[in-house]
């Protein structure tokens, strides 16, 4: 399957990381806010930096989650994107352990 769109997400603060996280889905995943329209199991190319390292995660996944245009709550339009194989699991753990040192409780997600 052939990859369709490519994103890169540069992730400043870790409010930011939490509200796009989606740990729900098996293998995690990440919100990416888009004004694109995509359909579900669409082939989605990430690169992925964070506040405290300058590494690039590169990774590719498939499209599990749609935020249309004009969502309920006022929910941003975007697309919710599985992390696959290998370098998902390590972008899945490094994700977690970065929100289990924040004491960040109470942010409103992207998703749920």
């Amino acid at each position: 399957m052939q990859i369709n769109q490519k994103y890169e997400l540069i992730f400043t603060d870790i409010k930011q990381l939490k509200k796009n996280y989606m740990p729900f889905i098996k293998g995690g995943g990440i919100f990416v806010v888009t004004p694109e329209v995509h359909a579900i199991n669409e082939k989605i190319n990430l690169q992925i930096s964070f506040y405290d390292d300058p590494h690039m995660f590169e990774i590719s996944g498939n499209v599990v989650w749609i935020n249309p245009a004009f969502a309920q709550y006022g929910r941003e339009q975007g697309i919710g994107v599985s992390f696959e194989n290998d370098d998902g699991s390590i972008l899945k753990t490094k994700i977690e352990k970065l929100l289990a040192d924040s004491s960040e409780q109470d942010i409103k997600t992207a998703t749920l």
